[in-house]
């Protein structure tokens, strides 16, 4: 799948300083429905509550001027249109298109190729940002670093700290080969493994019968196991005092290796794999190491302790490695499979085609006096119908808050479904609530709300809340009973959208994909009412 689009918004909110999981954004930019277009970008924004606008505006210089720093352009270049990011300067703009290239142009010749819109977005200090991603990354980076000092310091051996800074190489290099097998290297890589020249091609040896060992292990997995072993076991090597001699001899034995692969790579498959030709350099690296430093051949018995420890380090790396690849390797189909759920829960027009598949019911009880909030005047109406001692309906109430933070206007209903006998919790509570809404406000009310579908004990937050002593909320509770009966709605929660039963296939916080959507519909059907 084309990621170009997700690298153009992913540098837009980076050079904007505004920090979100990278995964994902992926996911919920590439898994819209209506990807590559500009409003799978906005929707991904709103879905990160970042502040962003799409608009067509003049082609003129006072509007660029008014523009920020950085923001997403849509532009006509020989014919085709892109998406591209323009970054301002002092001579004129930066254009990055969405393979990555960059070009400094004239304001002038920036208005020639620009059609008018843009997409900016602006920095929020109230946004989430997720800040595990950057601290494993971190983490992941300095750690052979730290791991080389701290070996360095425990062997006091140039050759053996050169030797283990090797293996920690090749082991880097051949996790890039894994992540460009599974489809995960970044644009950097891709360029190395495609090169400028055409016989230069890492997906064709990768993908060839001898880059398959018996079998059983690709060409990454046997580099990973031969060099994490490599590195476990010169570090227990040094900590046990044991001779490094049995290492280096080990490194020769992988020499038969190397040749090997040149070998398949210059006859067989006849191109080159840039990140194999890395491993093999590595490898004479290290034998050259060994021939430096080994001091007989053969081995001698006081010697055979590392020898064990290596075989012992190689049995458990490739056991756990044989476990983990697997789910490695899955792990992109997995997100492929996630994008493919999400464009087919996304589409608005299957969601629409099962709510209208439900009969429409009446949501009006005259005279109730019930808790309504958010736009009272709109014509999106939602009926939630709840009891605060059912666990389940704490889902519901989260819909509450995700709607109201939502830009689209929506009128919330808010519905009691409770027992018949007004001394019972579920009724006090309620009726409270009821009397919060009336007499101290909305926000009052949603505070309220929230502490009661918590984990608060209701004993305590009646304590707290009190009690009423007004009959005429206990009416409407039982006005709204009366009403749940004659729909036959036995159960909470209930959603009703329009009237409609919210489909049971959608989890209740996917509505917000449609909100926009619900209230366009509503607006046509108001417009095609006023003209007939």
């Amino acid at each position: 799948m084309d990621e170009s689009l997700y690298y153009l918004l992913k540098q837009l909110l980076t050079r904007n300083n505004i920090k979100v999981n990278n995964d994902e954004l992926r996911l919920q930019l590439l898994g819209h429905p209506s990807y590559p277009s500009l409003h799978s970008i906005t929707g991904v924004l709103d879905h990160f509550h970042i502040p962003n606008l799409a608009i067509e505006i003049p082609q003129t210089q006072e509007s660029i001027d008014l523009l920020p720093l950085h923001f997403i352009a849509h532009v006509g270049v020989n014919g085709n249109n892109h998406f591209v990011l323009i970054s301002k300067k002092e001579k004129g703009v930066q254009i990055t298109y969405e393979d990555q290239k960059t070009e400094l142009i004239s304001i002038a010749d920036f208005i020639d190729i620009w059609n008018g819109v843009v997409l900016v977005v602006e920095a929020d200090e109230n946004i989430k940002t997720d800040s595990a991603p950057w601290l494993s990354r971190g983490l992941l980076i300095t750690s052979p670093v730290l791991l080389a000092i701290c070996f360095y310091f425990m062997s006091l051996n140039l050759y053996e700290f050169l030797y283990f800074v090797l293996s920690l190489l090749g082991l880097t290099i051949c996790v890039f080969i894994l992540q460009h097998e599974i489809g995960a290297s970044s644009q950097i890589l891709n360029k190395i493994c495609t090169g400028v020249s055409n016989k230069i091609s890492c997906d064709d040896v990768m993908q060839s019968k001898g880059a398959i060992v018996l079998g059983l292990f690709k060409l990454s997995d046997l580099g990973i196991i031969y060099f994490l072993t490599s590195i476990v076991a010169t570090f227990l090597i040094v900590i046990s005092k044991s001779n490094f001699n049995p290492i280096y001899l080990i490194s020769l034995i992988a020499l038969p290796f190397t040749i090997y692969s040149i070998y398949y790579q210059f006859r067989i498959v006849k191109k080159w794999c840039l990140l194999c030709l890395g491993v093999v350099f590595v490898l004479w690296l290290q034998s050259a190491l060994a021939i430096a430093n080994i001091q007989s051949i053969p081995i001698e018995i006081s010697e055979a302790g590392a020898f064990i420890i290596f075989a012992f380090s190689a049995y458990l790396i490739t056991a756990g490695w044989l476990y983990v690849a697997p789910q490695i390797r899955l792990k992109p189909e997995y997100f492929k499979l996630s994008i493919q759920f999400n464009k087919f829960k996304r589409n608005f027009e299957i969601f629409y085609n099962l709510l209208s598949r439900s009969q429409a019911i009446n949501t009006t009880i005259t005279g109730a006096n019930e808790i309504i909030l958010g736009a009272k005047a709109s014509e999106l109406e939602l009926v939630i119908i709840t009891n605060p001692l059912c666990g389940f309906c704490k889902n519901a109430h989260k819909l509450v808050h995700l709607l109201l933070n939502h830009e689209t206007d929506v009128k919330i209903i808010i519905r009691f479904n409770l027992s018949n006998n007004t001394e019972s919790i579920d009724n006090k509570i309620s009726a409270r609530l009821l009397e919060i809404y009336h007499t101290s406000g909305e926000q009052m009310c949603l505070a309220a709300m929230n502490e009661v579908y918590s984990d608060t004990s209701y004993l305590k937050w009646l304590d707290k809340w009190g009690e009423t002593r007004n009959e005429r909320y206990f009416h409407a509770l039982l006005e709204e009973k009366k009403w749940c009966v004659n729909n036959k709605i036995l159960f909470t929660p209930k959603v009703l959208v329009n009237g409609r039963s919210y489909p049971e296939e959608y989890d209740f916080e996917e509505l917000q994909y449609f909100l926009s959507d619900l209230h366009e519909i509503g607006e046509q059907v108001d417009s095609e009412l006023v003209m007939s």
